[in-house]
Order: structure tokens, then sequence, then C-alpha cells
């Protein structure tokens, strides 16, 4: 069966240019929740890429959404944390909070290796997938940003 639910897009611009799409499925159930389109160039896809601050900590996340709910943010669209390169010495990566998976393990490991500076979720987000779960479980973007800094490693 086709899946064929009611998607929102998310627009992937470089100076001003959109250069892809992301189309997220509006059921988070559905098989394929992301799908990315890019339009032209090689550049790698990040939300937000022109809208931050460069001179301050930029929060590093996996998703567009979790990337609207947090100040001066990107969005890798999935979990692909060398197309962030450029940004490794000024940011955090935030990856989802799924810690009994082993996949987990090894994306902040990976990250870790690589020089990256990762948020290892603690006990304050029990519970809560991810940014989205945070904000909706109505924990401030002070406060889901106050525990990204300080479980950054």
């Amino acid at each position: 069966m086709q899946d064929k639910g009611e998607r929102i897009l998310f627009p992937f611009e470089r100076n001003g240019e959109i250069i892809g799409m992301a189309a997220r499925h509006l059921r988070s159930d559905s098989e394929r929740r992301y799908i990315n389109y890019r339009f032209e160039g090689s550049d790698p896809l990040i939300f937000n890429y022109d809208g931050v601050n460069r001179n301050d900590t930029i929060i590093v996340t996996e998703g567009p959404i979790d990337s609207m709910s947090l100040p001066n943010s990107i969005a890798m669209a999935g979990r692909d944390y060398n197309k962030v390169e450029e940004f490794k010495e000024n940011s955090i990566i935030v990856f989802d909070n799924e810690p009994y998976e082993q996949h987990s393990y090894y994306k902040n490991k990976g990250a870790i290796d690589s020089g990256f500076t990762v948020c290892i979720w603690d006990n304050r987000v029990d519970g809560l997938k991810d940014i989205n779960d945070m904000i909706c479980a109505g924990m401030s973007t002070d406060r889901i940003v106050g525990i990204i800094k300080s479980c950054a490693v």
C-alpha cells in the first residue's frame, strides 16, 4: 500500500536560494516519516543553514521541527553529522533521546570520535523522545537549552 498521507514541507536554503526540501508525514506511525528532495547543487541539505549566528553556539538537531523550537539551531535532516562539519567548532549535536537503542550509542560515539560536541541526555528527559516531546511536555526553551549545554560532552 502506498503512503499518501498529508505532509508538511521544510525548505533547505543556501544563500537565499531553495536547494531542496524535506517532506514530513503528519502521522508519526508512517513508514517513511521524512522524504528529502534535492533540487540543485551538491551542498548538504541543512535546515536553517542561512539563519544561524555562527559566532554563538549552534544547536544541531536531527529534524527541522526540533530545530525550529530552539534558538540558533540547524537540523541535519537525519543523523549524518558529517554534513555539518563546517559547524563543528561551535556546535552541540543533539540526537533524539533514544538511550536504549544500540544505534544511539554508535551515532553518539562516532560524532564524539570525529571531534564534535554531543549532548548525551540524562534522566531529566527520561521518557521524552526529542525536543518536540519536551516542548509538548511543557518544558521551556531556556530549560531545554540549559539541559543540552549541561549534557554536552
